[in-house]
């Protein structure tokens, strides 16, 4: 058997799959796209139903807000959801997306489920972000208490210096499984095929990407 030259067989050995999928999992841009994909794969079949149960009184009540009575979505802020007698919520943020699908899609199903789609999509990307910053700041504190002396960590790219590539590549297709767990998690058809069940999903979103700008805060700055 002939042996190939030393620079030549590193740069042509076969690797695994492990490797390919950590190798790509790297990638953030790449992850998003493929969080993009499976929620797709998933759940683009909700873009096509109907409204649902609650949805049609929703839809009459943000018909009355644009044909003459615009107050009643400022009301949300300070009196219950809708101003109905029945329940006790504060939803205003809800009542918003809801108003801007209306204002885009007027009546059209499709546009409030599409919306769904997206939040489902954002709440993906939230848990993949969160997860990685996670093993960041845990894989911060390590480094500060191990091998830094006592000293502070000054930056982020100082931080990424430190990580091996194996480092690079576990913390990405780690945050990644995490987020395609909850991606395909069979209680999440109901917050994306039902209009009105996005008050999960917005929630959700707001708090995830809350967590994370926090995440980077605190590991871009020192501590007091």
């Amino acid at each position: 058997m002939v042996e190939l030259p030393e620079k030549v067989s590193k740069r042509w050995q076969p690797r695994t799959l492990y490797f390919w999928l950590a190798r790509m999992g790297a990638s953030t841009t790449f992850t998003i796209f493929l969080l993009v994909l499976l929620n797709v794969i998933c759940y683009s079949s909700t873009v096509d139903g109907y409204f649902l149960a609650d949805d049609f009184s929703h839809v009459s009540y943000l018909y009355q807000v644009f044909h003459g009575h615009p107050e009643l979505l400022l009301q949300n802020f300070w009196t219950n959801w809708m101003q109905t007698e029945g329940t006790r919520f504060y939803r205003p943020v809800i009542s918003l997306t809801l108003a801007l699908d209306y204002l885009l899609w007027s009546g059209s199903a499709k546009g409030f489920h599409l919306s769904n789609l997206i939040f489902q999509i954002l709440s993906s990307i939230g848990v993949f972000l969160v997860s990685k910053r996670l093993f960041l700041t845990d894989l911060r504190g390590k480094q500060k208490n191990d091998g830094d002396g006592g000293k502070q960590l000054d930056t982020r790219a100082r931080l990424k210096y430190k990580l091996s590539p194996d480092h690079v590549y576990t913390i990405n297709f780690t945050s990644l499984l995490a987020a395609s767990i909850f991606a395909v998690h069979p209680l999440h058809p109901e917050v994306v095929s039902w209009i009105i069940g996005r008050v999960d999903s917005v929630c959700t979103t707001f708090y995830l990407f809350s967590l994370w700008l926090k995440k980077i805060l605190d590991i871009n700055s020192d501590p007091q």
